[in-house]
């Protein structure tokens, strides 16, 4: 039982350490609900979207009058979010196809 008691602490400090680090999120403890497409769609929130690709490669913000701009980039897509919605994304294929 000590034994048992010991791993499940290090489970636990070990989880917390990666999500105070950004390493990891709490998505995967919630229920799949939390997203209700596999499909992107305008209007999905920052947090649908993370549930479903993960966290971006980087995030860039830009502040205009009193909207907060948000660009999204993955390795083979980009998402705009406008106060925290999605606005607008392209996909790598689209970019290659212009």
């Amino acid at each position: 039982m000590v034994i048992q008691g010991r791993v499940k602490q290090t489970v636990i400090i070990g989880v917390s350490l990666l999500l105070a680090a950004g390493c990891a999120t709490t998505f995967w403890w919630g229920s799949p609900s939390n997203v209700k497409s596999t499909t992107l769609s305008l209007g999905m929130s920052k947090p649908q979207v993370q549930a479903m690709f993960g966290r971006p490669r980087t995030i860039a913000v830009q502040q205009v009058n009193d909207m907060v701009i948000e660009t999204w980039k993955y390795l083979n897509r980009t998402l705009v979010f406008q106060d925290g919605v999605l606005q607008s994304w392209q996909s790598a294929v689209e970019e290659q196809s212009r």
